[in-house]
């Protein structure tokens, strides 16, 4: 049985979320493996890709390109939790799988 891109997500957002939330303000900025990357920069591009994955389900236009600053704004643990629970959402809405 093929799962739905849905289920993907909520079974990568299920084990992503413990780990955002234990990130501490003041690891944001702690080194990551990736040498691009500190912990707020990845944090960032977890968001951009999220909120870029939503337009993509709707058949929206996704700006990958933008850097924004999404750990800047207030609780951004929880609004990480609501943008992965949106994301899920987008990818089970029907007819969210069809087409290219």
């Amino acid at each position: 049985m093929t799962q739905k891109i849905s289920e993907l997500l909520e079974a990568a957002a299920a084990r992503a979320l413990p780990v955002v939330r234990g990130i501490d303000d003041a690891q944001l900025a702690n080194r990551t493996p990736c040498a691009e990357y500190d912990v707020r920069a990845l944090l960032n591009h977890l968001f951009l890709v999220v909120v870029n994955f939503q337009a993509l389900a709707a058949r929206e236009e996704a700006d990958f390109g933008q850097e924004p600053d999404f750990v800047a704004d207030g609780d951004w643990r929880a609004r990480f939790e609501e943008e992965t629970a949106r994301l899920v959402a987008a990818w089970d809405a029907p007819g969210a799988e069809e087409g290219a």
